[in-house]
């Protein structure tokens, strides 16, 4: 299934509220990760693609290892992102 960056972030959205986490990745084929710090932040062993939220808002960072982001909504509570693997 061919989804949007920002169907993505919706659905992470909806998922995650109600801790379907491993619902979300089944579906969608995307790994959906929650942080409080971005202190050593790694995406492996996750999917391809990946949406990370972060609690208390703030800047997400473009690059995590191989993952660059493609799309971000930053926010004061929470900001999304919604990194893809570029090989």
């Amino acid at each position: 299934m061919s989804v949007s960056d920002e169907q993505l972030i919706a659905k992470s959205v909806q998922y995650s509220a109600g801790g379907f986490i491993e619902n979300f990745e089944h579906e969608y084929g995307a790994s959906l990760l929650s942080v409080e710090s971005l202190n050593g932040l790694t995406f492996k062993n996750l999917k391809d693609s990946v949406v990370l939220h972060k609690v208390g808002g703030g800047a997400l960072p473009f690059k995590v290892g191989a993952w660059e982001q493609t799309r971000e909504v930053r926010g004061s509570l929470v900001s999304i992102g919604v990194y893809k693997k570029y090989r």
